[in-house]
């Protein structure tokens, strides 16, 4: 049955549980796809970001060899990408600062309209 599935469908469509089933009846079949799909996307890639996540992808793939099962491999891959996401220069803190850069933004141009529209801001005053 996977046979027929791998000849009709693209790889990029498998379903989890036709991946799963894959991996159990030809494993080996299972890594070349794998790798197929993987390295696809990452041609799709301009240049810089190819050889960003072609080095990440390297050291995900030596996780993989490194560990002793599945699962370990699964722990130790998800903490580097969690140390990864918010490491200094991760995408969360690109994300706060992104937000924080929208937010100057924003009132910068709260403020370039009252002045185009000729309105003076008053402070607010405190009630004590």
């Amino acid at each position: 049955m996977m046979s027929a599935m791998m000849n009709n469908k693209d790889p990029k469509d498998f379903t989890f549980e036709e991946w799963q089933e894959l991996y159990q009846s030809d494993p080996e079949k299972f890594e070349e796809m794998r790798e197929d799909v993987i390295y696809g996307f990452l041609d799709t890639l301009s240049d810089k970001n190819k050889q960003i996540l072609e080095k990440f992808q390297w050291r995900i793939d030596m996780e993989r060899k490194r560990s002793k099962n599945p699962l370990q491999a699964c722990i130790k891959i998800n903490e580097m990408l969690m140390k990864h996401f918010y490491s200094e220069n991760g995408l969360y803190k690109l994300l706060e600062r992104l937000s924080e850069k929208t937010e100057a933004m924003r009132e910068m141009e709260a403020e370039k309209m009252l002045i185009e529209d000729n309105v003076i801001p008053l402070p607010l005053k405190r009630r004590d």
